[in-house]
């Protein structure tokens, strides 16, 4: 109810103006006080409609006793229409009013029309905080659910850390490189290593699985050799490597090996003595997670009994190979 209020109020207050052309020039496009995003990023979309067709959206502004003109909504829009090199735009000017009631408007009517990023949420929790002072009470139980947001103390620990990470974080999350969960997990690693760490996820085109299982890999090797991500990636031998014959699961295997030598070491003696039992492909032999275990899971499809007759003679005849003591010698 007290969102509602709050909305209410501030569009009341903002009723009444009229529109104006205004010269971007006397607009503080720096002053981002009012914007729920951190940096302002177009799309190409609506660069090429303002292009075309000018600002047709009034921008909202904010008129100081010194007159001096701060943005209240419409950053892209000014941002887009000063890399087409308009000079002016429409704008509705207010007086200045009160701080909060003007950013909650902002916000909702950004939140009631588009999906939010998560680092614009975040963003918009960080300047309650800290630029409006509103206290963890209201946040949990007003501000975060007029969000879309679960009123918990976890969710909002981990929107203002998202909002306080540096900038080439926040820009990687935005531009959709890295996601959210991975910032976060990275946050603390030294700026080159996050570039690095960018590089090879655009590189590679990395999703949320494979992000996750690089950040878990590079961190254990971090720490069990204290070295960096360059020099681990070097000595895996992937900087020598030509870049078409590289991928995930290349990437993967190679630091996997540094990772886990034994294991390693292991898996090849496996995957060998697997291939010298000659079993027909649809014939699985499945080890137990890490070799920890005392049983080897066997499983096969036959399309007739013919073929199923086929199958259990393979298998049979497996059962009598040296190898196959070899893979269990290996649990």
């Amino acid at each position: 109810m007290f969102v509602s209020v709050l909305y209410n109020i501030s569009m009341q207050n903002h009723s009444g103006n009229l529109i104006e052309n205004i010269q971007i020039k006397i607009i503080d496009i720096e002053d981002r006080y009012y914007s729920i995003s951190p940096f302002s990023f177009n799309q190409e979309t609506l660069l090429n409609s303002i292009k075309i067709a000018g600002v047709t959206v009034p921008v909202q502004l904010e008129s100081g006793p010194d007159r001096n003109l701060r943005i209240v909504s419409g950053f892209k829009r000014i941002a887009a229409a000063v890399q087409a090199g308009i000079m002016e735009v429409p704008a509705i000017i207010r007086e200045t009013g009160d701080p909060l009631l003007i950013y909650w408007r902002v916000v909702q009517e950004n939140y009631g029309t588009r999906i939010l990023h998560d680092l614009e949420k975040a963003e918009i929790i960080r300047k309650l905080k800290d630029l409006h002072a509103v206290g963890d009470e209201d946040l949990l139980s007003i501000y975060l659910p007029g969000i879309g947001l679960k009123g918990s103390r976890y969710e909002l620990d981990r929107y203002l850390t998202l909002g306080g990470l540096n900038d080439f974080l926040k820009k990687s999350c935005l531009m959709d490189i890295l996601l959210c969960g991975t910032v976060l997990e990275i946050r603390h690693w030294p700026e080159s290593e996050q570039t690095f760490f960018s590089w090879i996820v655009s590189s590679f085109k990395l999703g949320t699985n494979k992000q996750r299982q690089l950040v878990r890999l590079f961190e254990d090797l971090k720490q069990k050799e204290h070295i960096g991500l360059e020099a681990i990636w070097k000595n895996c031998g992937l900087q020598e490597a030509d870049p078409s014959d590289i991928n995930f699961e290349k990437i993967h295997r190679l630091i996997s090996e540094k990772r886990f030598p034994v294991l390693s070491e292991h898996l090849k003696r496996w995957e060998n003595l697997r291939d010298s039992l000659h079993l027909h492909p649809d014939i699985k032999l499945q080890i137990p997670r890490f070799f920890d275990g005392d049983s080897i899971t066997v499983s096969f499809s036959a399309a007739n009994p013919a073929d199923f007759q086929d199958k259990v003679s393979q298998l049979l005849e497996a059962s009598r190979k040296k190898e196959l003591e070899g893979i269990y010698s290996l649990l």
